[in-house]
């Protein structure tokens, strides 16, 4: 079967739904959403984003001595000890290119210039970042030094701010379980996270399972979102897995936070993700992806909380603020299952992606 028909298809129906549905840009409001505006986007699956709606919280106002300054971190944390994700390029979980030899230089990110392949032997692997628990106060200053080659992030994604490493600071953020999403989504949060990180930090497209609240505490968060129906424009495929490990022979080996190099996994398994984590550069690899529709953008300023409806991809990157870093915490409801046309139309695109995923373009 040809899949030039089949992409002009996808490429109606998603100006369709962005014309009847979704909108061209994310809805934003200045208060929270009423029960009845909030039902209606969990219903249809469409994002929005609250202005200013978290300024008042301890962790956010400047004159509050609760403010989630690095001082104040530092003071409540102390050496206490955090997961941290280490990598050598900023993309934890994400389509790698992996030289097979290893020693060159360190491995890159993206697609070949010229289309056709890098100028060294290797393959596009999916790496995992190298976890280990350090004094917060360590990876704090490791975040605050530009000429770390190792770059690290707190992303510990395991209700870490509730019930495990950053309990201590929960007070300081009364709402980041919103008052106005519960009632509405029937449960309380599977999972309330803390985010840190600075600029080299990025997350690669994909999507997630849940009903997803971000409020960015400091600095700015850019989604870059498509809704569930572009998943065909996304070329998701099966990868090797590889992880970023310490490098066995550091020249520095009493340095806390340790160098890494990406290693190949033994064995045959993979992991099937989508490899687009420039989504604003060409893709000569990815040619469904340069005809998918323009995305939804929105910054997520200081004090803004970010409603993403379950399945929608998205691809994050962060401006720090004055003091080096990017700071967010994030709720996790547990999807509505009847997700209605939005969510049936990406059941469908994933489809027809795998389906069709070796046809060009």
């Amino acid at each position: 079967m040809k899949s030039k028909p089949l992409l002009e298809a996808h490429i109606e129906l998603s100006e369709i739904l962005r014309d009847t549905h979704y909108g061209h840009s994310v809805v934003e409001y200045s208060s929270p959403p009423s029960a009845g505006q909030f039902a209606k986007a969990v219903g249809q699956s469409i994002p929005f984003v609250v202005r200013g709606v978290a300024r008042s919280w301890p962790a956010i106002d400047t004159n509050n001595k609760h403010s989630w300054t690095n001082e104040y971190l530092s003071e409540k944390l102390g050496d206490n000890p955090v997961t941290v994700s280490l990598t050598g390029n900023g993309f934890a979980d994400a389509v790698t290119w992996l030289e097979d030899d290893k020693a060159k230089r360190r491995p890159m990110i993206g697609v070949p210039q010229n289309g056709s392949g890098y100028a060294t032997p290797g393959q596009f692997v999916f790496a995992s970042p190298y976890e280990t628990q350090l004094p917060f106060t360590a990876v704090l200053s490791h975040l605050l030094d530009p000429r770390s080659p190792t770059v690290a992030h707190l992303q510990l994604q395991n209700d870490c701010l509730r019930s495990s490493e950053y309990s201590i600071l929960l007070a300081d953020v009364p709402s980041a379980i919103p008052s106005w999403a519960t009632p509405i989504l029937g449960a309380e949060p599977e999972a309330l996270n803390f985010w840190m990180g600075h600029h080299r930090s990025i997350s690669s497209m994909h999507s997630d399972p849940y009903e997803n609240i971000y409020t960015v505490i400091r600095g700015v968060k850019i989604f870059t979102l498509y809704p569930p129906c572009d998943a065909y424009f996304m070329h998701k495929q099966e990868f090797r897995m590889a992880t970023w490990r310490p490098v066995a022979q550091d020249e520095k080996p009493e340095r806390i936070i340790p160098n890494v190099e990406l290693v190949l996994l033994e064995g045959e398994d993979r992991l099937p993700w989508i490899p687009i984590t420039y989504p604003a550069l060409p893709a000569p690899l990815y040619p469904r992806f340069a005809h998918a529709p323009k995305p939804f953008v929105v910054r997520v300023n200081a004090g803004d909380s970010l409603y993403l409806p379950k399945g929608w991809l998205h691809h994050v990157e962060q401006e720090e603020d004055e003091e080096g870093l990017c700071i967010a915490v994030n709720a996790w409801y547990d999807g509505w299952e009847g997700m209605g046309l939005s969510w049936g139309w990406g059941h469908y695109a994933q489809k027809m992606e795998t389906m069709f995923s070796d046809d060009e373009p």
